[in-house]
């Protein structure tokens, strides 16, 4: 009754384990428990030589492993185990007897190896599972390396491609596919340079690549020559928040650049009260930046109505209305660039996929009427991809939404976050099997020694 006490408390795997004696000891000053076990007797059971096979074998003498076991009360524990040595009179092979409590030459019990693999699927270092379980890092290192080799997912009807800084053995930049139906990762690629991508797709048959039919990526053109080399039944969809960040970098350089020139101007201004006007509005251009990349046709009327803590024009605490009208009355380049900004946040809020080419249109001959470089380059990537920024507006028939890479965005901030507790990794490998195997979490992996 003492021992199945005990087994249940510590959490012992097994039924081969008998316990004499449990003590307090001191280790370096910790606090620990020790436990002293030895393997029960089996009845009936005949030991064979692992060499050999033979069964003319003798008792030959005790050997006491010290394993490491799953901590208790919040104190490390240590199990002293008593194994007998065996030896063969055939082969003169010594070795011990087995136990389901650890394995051969390990210093871990096999619970401990469960609870490394269990921990990893959280967010934490190798660091903090070692501390968590008063082993080394280099075993846990070790334990999660030995048994976690995750394979690939097969390619799925919609795939999102992306790519995240890994900084790692093979390069700066990872990439990674998912699936945004089941929100699951696909698989994690050490380079998103098109030789690789080209020898990476060149692994996958053609049926299991010809299932695509939404292919959905950024604006990268190494990712349009993959989709035109081995997804040309599917259809390639530019996600939207990338084409629209183009717009809103357009508009943000020509912000800093109109901010600069008021600043050059100020400075040149010899009469005090003309100077301090231009500063005033370079500030209010410069603090305010938020105001102006704000959606119009996303946000509430109410918002508008916001007030600010800010001055204008004699006016104390003005809305954000206010200041709206404020920048844009006073500045003809902002309220330009304004204005083709938001003409494409309406397009990508209130076009359909029917009149999308009509709306872009429009919109390019805005643009023409202007002098502003840096909505003219805008549009001319919108030409070359205007048929992929079109396919963003398909309606999703199991969603009623459009298709983005919202789901992949998401999977990219999971993998800094994995990086950043890791305190970076250097071996791709590990990397990838850690945002795996936490991303993935039904997924089952792979004993690499098996």
């Amino acid at each position: 009754m003492y021992d199945n006490y005990i087994l249940k408390i510590l959490e012992f795997q097994g039924s081969d384990i008998e316990f004499y004696d449990v003590n307090a000891v001191d280790i370096k000053g910790v606090k620990t428990i020790c436990v002293y076990a030895r393997i029960k007797n089996k009845d009936n059971s005949v030991v064979t030589c692992p060499e050999c096979g033979s069964i003319s074998i003798y008792k030959k003498s005790y050997s006491v492993r010290t394993i490491r076991h799953l901590s208790t009360f919040k104190c490390p524990c240590i199990v002293k185990l008593t194994q007998k040595r065996y030896q063969c009179k055939d082969c003169k092979k010594t070795f011990n007897e087995t136990s389901s409590f650890v394995k051969k030459r390990c210093r871990i019990s096999n619970d401990v190896k469960l609870a490394i693999i269990d921990e990893c699927r959280k967010k934490q270092s190798f660091e903090d599972v070692a501390e968590r379980l008063n082993i080394s890092t280099y075993s846990v290192e070790k334990e999660f390396d030995s048994n976690v080799a995750i394979e690939r997912n097969n390619l799925s009807s919609v795939i999102c491609i992306d790519e995240f800084k890994a900084d790692t053995n093979y390069g700066k930049y990872a990439l990674i596919i998912g699936n945004p139906v089941n929100g699951e990762i696909l698989d994690i690629l050490p380079k998103r340079t098109q030789d690789y991508l080209f020898y990476y797709f060149n692994l996958i048959n053609v049926k299991e690549r010809d299932n695509v039919e939404y292919y959905i990526t950024d604006l990268f053109e190494s990712y349009r020559t993959i989709h035109r080399v081995f997804f040309p039944n599917s259809v390639h969809i530019a996600d939207r928040f990338h084409w629209i960040r183009i717009a809103t970098k357009a508009f943000n350089d020509t912000r800093i650049k109109e901010m600069n020139y008021i600043k050059k101007k100020a400075e040149l201004k010899c009469n005090i009260e003309d100077r301090n006007e231009l500063m005033h509005m370079y500030t209010i251009i410069k603090s305010n930046y938020r105001i102006l990349l704000a959606n119009k046709y996303k946000k509430e009327p109410a918002y508008f109505d916001t007030e600010m803590r800010a001055c204008i024009s004699g006016i104390e605490n003005p809305t954000i209305q206010d200041i709206l009208e404020y920048i844009l009355n006073n500045n003809e380049t902002i309220k330009e660039a304004y204005d083709l900004l938001q003409s494409i946040y309406k397009i990508a809020s209130l076009s359909t996929f029917e009149g999308f080419i009509e709306d872009l249109n429009g919109w390019f001959n805005e643009v023409k009427q202007t002098n502003n470089i840096f909505f003219k380059s805008v549009m001319n990537t919108y030409k070359s991809w205007k048929t992929e920024i079109r396919n963003s507006f398909i309606i999703n028939q199991l969603t009623k939404t459009r298709l983005t890479n919202g789901f992949i965005e998401g999977k990219n901030n999971l993998c800094k976050v994995v990086k950043r507790v890791g305190f970076g990794f250097k071996n791709f490998d590990v990397l990838r099997n850690r945002i795996m195997y936490e991303g993935n979490k039904e997924l089952t992996i792979t004993n690499k020694n098996k």
